[in-house]
């Protein structure tokens, strides 16, 4: 496949490969935005993925790409199965399907979904440059937002996810300027303030750092190659026994273990759990005709479409207890998958079986060996007969001492293996009962692999669902904040923070009640102080200040005084209460009204 491909994009990009791996465009299309000489090769890769849509993963495995990706039709060579001919897998809300022969052509390949890094948006609410306050890094790190006695740690102070400090890293560097989006943030805030949320901020207390996994999970089961247990178990249907048996060494690499798993079943129980409790609290706190933001629609419509994906993966895959070992292999719950709960059972019988047998040869030996060894360690020596080994090398294990008894009273076996410490016999039927377990377990690991096959693919084609929710725990985390600031009044100096209000320069007839018209900006602050000197000063210590620029006050103003004096401070206040404002926090002020700014 990798051939192919690559030999349609030297035919139809006219990419010549050089040394190096470097490609130069062979065109005479003088607008064509790569037409340059020594392309390097991101920008090959960049052509490759937008002329055929498809992204190469780990290990060299590709995958086409979906058209929900954003990505322009293209066709692909004949050779490969088109998008339309390898369906997703389905799976019922409750119960995963049974995992079992399936063609090659039905085996969905595991690969890399479209990542989106933690922190950066994906849906939601839109946040580009032309819509949000420009910031350079002057502006940031003279206003100290995130170094020193920063904003944003005076803020992550009450945030209590990772996701929730990484939302408020993004919304500091870009404030919004659309007042309707401010506002929906606002009345989100209002929302949370005015409801009972304790269920939600302890369920955010137990919720590991998921978004940051969720990307390493990608990578983990994008390379665990699991995808030819479902070739191996049609193989097997169809007749071929000793398939179970064959290359058992390399089976042995594949059987998956708890950690290879354990990070992926921790992002899936976490999202259905805060899925589940923002469903609940959503449910229980608003009426269904009752008029909210928008924002809270949508973060539940997230939480929906999240619960529905990881309900079926949760009920297939348990998390990893404090005693299991990485090293272990994974142990689905039973009742769910009838297949493995099957192959499982067979397991069993042939371990049951196989411990039956060798007892009994094991009580042979010992009652032989018995009377035919002399001296005080004739105890000490038969408690070192058992059975020992693994699959077809399963066999008696002895001491030396017992040699000579063991020629006498089984000398139709011979030592299989010698070594000073041991002697170890094979017996006929306790050999078969080790390749039938082999054989057993074989199966089982096929079984296991093809289900968990199921269940990986569904996360990598849920992966942008998923992420979208983990963004929207973010914003959750970050509100929530926004509410216990406001809440949080006897803490701050004068009446604490409130919510701003915002003009409009344009003389339009607004749609929120907090909307005013105005043909000038305005920046309004009465009694403002700076929330960053609570991290030396005490609330009494703080001087308010009032400013009023625009509107009725002029336009500017000169502020003058002594070294030290707080003239700084006055300018800091305004800055830091506009960036408040437009990024849908409250500001530290008894009243505010605001403009926003675009820099």
């Amino acid at each position: 496949g990798m051939e192919a491909l690559a030999r349609k994009m030297v035919a139809e990009s006219s990419i010549v490969f050089g040394a190096g791996g470097r490609g130069v465009l062979d065109s005479n299309d003088t607008n064509d935005p790569y037409r340059e000489v020594g392309v390097g090769a991101v920008v090959v890769a960049l052509r490759f993925m937008r002329d055929t849509r498809v992204m190469v993963g780990m290990a060299g495995r590709m995958r086409v790409l979906g058209m929900d990706m954003g990505v322009g039709e293209a066709s692909l060579p004949s050779s490969s199965p088109s998008p339309s001919s390898v369906p997703p897998p389905t799976m019922p809300p409750t119960m995963p399907p049974t995992p079992g022969p399936r063609s090659s052509m039905g085996a969905t390949p595991l690969a890399m979904p479209s990542m989106v890094s933690p922190g950066k948006t994906n849906g939601g609410e839109r946040e580009g440059v032309a819509s949000c306050m420009a910031l350079n890094g002057s502006t940031l790190r003279h206003l100290e937002i995130f170094e020193g006695a920063s904003l944003h740690g005076f803020l992550c102070s009450y945030v209590s996810t990772a996701m929730g400090r990484r939302t408020l890293t993004r919304w500091l560097r870009r404030p919004l300027l659309d007042v309707d989006e401010i506002e929906r943030r606002l009345d989100v805030v209002d929302a949370l303030r005015s409801r009972p949320a304790r269920v939600l901020e302890e369920a955010l207390v137990r919720l590991h750092d998921i978004e940051k996994k969720m990307p390493v999970v990608a990578q983990q089961l994008s390379t665990l190659n699991l995808e030819d247990a479902n070739e191996s178990l049609m193989t097997l249907a169809a007749g071929a026994a000793d398939v179970a048996v064959a290359d058992a060494d390399h089976s042995r690499e594949r059987i998956v273990t708890w950690g290879q798993v354990k990070n992926f079943a921790c992002v899936v129980h976490d999202v259905l759990f805060f899925a589940k409790e923002y469903i609940a609290w959503f449910s229980t706190s608003f009426a269904a005709s009752e008029d909210l933001s928008p924002v809270l629609h949508r973060i539940h419509d997230n939480a929906v479409a999240a619960h529905d994906v990881c309900l079926p993966i949760v009920g297939s895959i348990p998390l990893a207890s404090a005693s299991s070992n990485d090293a272990d292999p994974l142990v689905l719950p039973t009742g769910v998958w009838a297949s493995i709960d099957q192959r499982r059972a067979a397991v069993e019988a042939c371990e049951a079986e196989l411990a039956s047998h060798g007892e009994r040869l094991v009580g042979m030996v010992v009652n032989t060996c018995r009377g035919n060894i002399a001296g005080k360690t004739t105890n000490s020596t038969l408690r070192k007969i058992h059975v020992a080994g693994s699959d077809e090398a399963v066999g008696i294990r002895c001491p030396p001492a017992v040699e000579g008894a063991m020629a006498q009273g089984f000398p139709q076996w011979a030592p299989a293996e010698r070594s000073r410490s041991a002697l170890v016999y094979k017996e006929v039927r306790l050999t078969e009962l080790g390749a039938e377990l082999a054989a057993a377990q074989r199966v089982y690991n096929l079984e296991v692999n093809a289900a968990m096959s199921v269940l990986f693919n569904l996360y990598l084609d849920e992966y942008g669902t998923m992420l979208r929710f983990c963004q929207s725990i973010g914003e959750v985390d970050a509100l929530m904040a926004f509410a216990k600031l406001g809440d949080d009044a006897g803490s701050f100096p004068g009446g604490g923070l409130t919510r701003p209000r915002f003009d409009r320069l344009s003389t339009a007839p607004s749609t929120h009640s907090s909307f005013s018209s105005q043909r000038g900006p305005r920046l309004y602050l009465h009694e403002a102080w700076n929330p960053q000197l609570l991290t030396h000063a005490k609330p009494a210590d703080i001087v308010s200040n009032t400013i009023s620029v625009g509107g009725s006050s002029p336009n500017s103003a000169i502020i003058s005084g002594a070294n030290s004096g707080g003239k700084t401070s006055v300018l800091k206040t305004a800055a830091i209460a506009t960036i408040m404002a437009q990024i849908g926090c409250f500001v530290p002020c008894n009243e505010g009204r605001i403009t926003p700014v675009n820099r």
